[in-house]
């Protein structure tokens, strides 16, 4: 009995500093998670990552400014010359000081995947020995265009597939975000089954309490056989056990709950089980378009197939000759006067041409290519299998959710039929009209039903999550979830 008495003061207390908690929605947890949870925040990192890339692939696609200088280089050494008077070398004592600067524009060309230049150039050397000599080089201008003429254009393939990485990667991102609502769903309402366990085991606790009362009563006035009587103390006992593991179970799931969603400094808080269910009507076709439309998926998808083609294009052009072509036009001087050296400027002209041909290679080349081949269709298939399976999956969560409206509609109905059984059964054990066993299973009716009630509400609410996470899109506001217009 005194044990009976602490467990009912010790739920008590419990039940009085839950009530002085704020109770928190699942709206409420959900919001939480998604602010603080380290999923959310190694979500938000990896998509800085892909902006940064986004930008520098941008930035490429612009002109680049250059500056090369050599403001100091002093050398003394011994170097051989040749001595015309007395036709032999000679090794000579030499001290020089040189400095050179280089102003280089660059734009590289997307559509040829050649690069336009113009560069400006400045030299100076000082000759030490019985003279000091000095003498200037410029080159004022100079443009010119380099490109590999049969070989592989890199920015046309950047051009495809920079931008559909960075719009795959705002949709992971907010991929992530209903995957972390959903997975905080999921610890929501395992808190929210085992506190409706708790309370249930509290409840039955109290009941088998009052049965026992009843049946001591019923005892002494010999309406009640010894052994009905051990059976309720039997069953008393049972409910104290099953309070206790209930309420171990309960901190179990509190604890995982919280450590999820980022709340530390609190031993637990009070959550409140939602009173409805989503009733809103969900479509396989309209959540498959929506999936369609929205899910990172398919973009990955697209976005590893033009990868793979990238290489394959790659290898294939490396498999045979390649020629690279550079012309420039421009103008240049020298002087041993700074001025004398930008004046009478002679013209400077520069072809060239460049071949590399692959003349043995043991097939190595070749091989590449084929196995860049072989990796693309291996790429082809595995993407149309991931989406086969996506797609099985939304048809299969779809179907959950349609299922789950009418389980929970019997599931209420079973548990207001329960409840019902058992206040007849009880009224029928104090006339002394029943037995124990038919009071117990009514009992147990009423803990299992309610039971299937609290697991089909919280399989509705699960199911439209998932539903959510699949299409990244709000049956209830009719938006999308993407974040392809936000300054990520």
């Amino acid at each position: 009995m005194r044990k009976c008495i602490s467990i009912v003061c010790m739920a008590f207390f419990v039940s009085i500093v839950c009530m002085a908690q704020k109770k928190y929605s699942l709206q409420a947890i959900i919001d939480i998670a998604t602010e603080q949870s380290v999923s959310v925040q190694k979500a938000k990192n990896e998509l800085n990552v892909y902006h940064w890339q986004y930008s520098n692939y941008k930035a490429e696609r612009l002109p680049a400014l250059t500056l090369t200088l050599t403001p100091f280089q002093y050398s003394r050494n011994i170097i051989k010359r040749y001595i015309s008077d007395s036709d032999r070398d000679e090794y000579r004592s030499q001290r020089s000081l040189y400095s050179y600067g280089n102003l280089q524009l660059t734009q590289n060309v997307d559509f040829t995947g050649g690069t336009l230049y113009a560069v400006s150039e400045l030299g100076f050397l000082r000759t030490f020995g019985s003279t000091t000599y000095n003498q200037f080089s410029t080159v004022p201008y100079r443009i010119g265009y380099s490109q590999s003429l049969f070989g592989y254009n890199r920015f046309k393939w950047d051009r495809q597939i920079e931008p559909l990485k960075y719009k795959t990667a705002k949709r992971k991102y907010a991929y992530a975000i209903e995957t972390t609502t959903y997975a905080t769903a999921n610890l929501f309402f395992d808190l929210c089954l085992a506190k409706e366990n708790m309370g249930l085991s509290l409840d039955q606790v109290e009941k088998s309490d009052t049965l026992l009362m009843i049946g001591e009563t019923l005892f002494k006035h010999d309406a009640l056989s010894k052994s009905n009587l051990l059976a309720l103390r039997l069953n008393k006992l049972e409910k104290e056990d099953e309070l206790l593991k209930n309420r171990n179970e309960y901190r179990k799931k509190m604890f995982q709950l919280l450590s999820y969603i980022g709340i530390e400094n609190s031993d637990s808080i009070e959550i409140e089980l939602p009173t409805n269910r989503p009733t809103m009507a969900i479509l396989y076709r309209t959540a498959l378009e929506e999936c369609r439309s929205n899910n990172p998926a398919y973009l990955e998808m697209n976005q590893n197939i033009l990868s793979a083609s990238k290489e394959l294009d790659k290898t294939k052009k490396e498999r045979f000759f390649d020629t690279n072509i550079d012309v420039s036009i421009g103008s240049n001087q020298y002087s041993d006067k700074f001025k004398e050296a930008y004046r009478n400027l002679l013209q400077q002209e520069v072809i060239s041409i460049g071949i590399t041909i692959p003349l043995i290679d043991w097939g190595i080349r070749n091989r590449r290519y084929k196995i860049a081949k072989s990796a693309l269709e291996t790429v082809r298939a595995e993407e149309k299998q991931k989406i086969q399976e996506l797609e099985q999956e939304i048809f299969a969560t779809v179907n959950n959710y349609q299922v789950q409206q009418n389980v929970y509609d019997r599931a209420l109905e079973a548990f207001t039929l329960s409840k019902a059984i058992y206040t007849e059964t009880l009224e029928k054990f104090r006339l002394g009209a029943t037995d124990v066993k038919e009071l117990k299973d009514a009992m147990t009716g009423i803990k299992e039903s309610h039971r299937r009630y609290v697991n089909a509400l919280c399989e509705s609410w699960l199911s439209y999550m998932n539903i959510r996470r699949l299409t990244l899109y709000d049956f209830v506001k009719h938006t999308n979830l993407t974040i392809e217009n936000s300054d990520y």
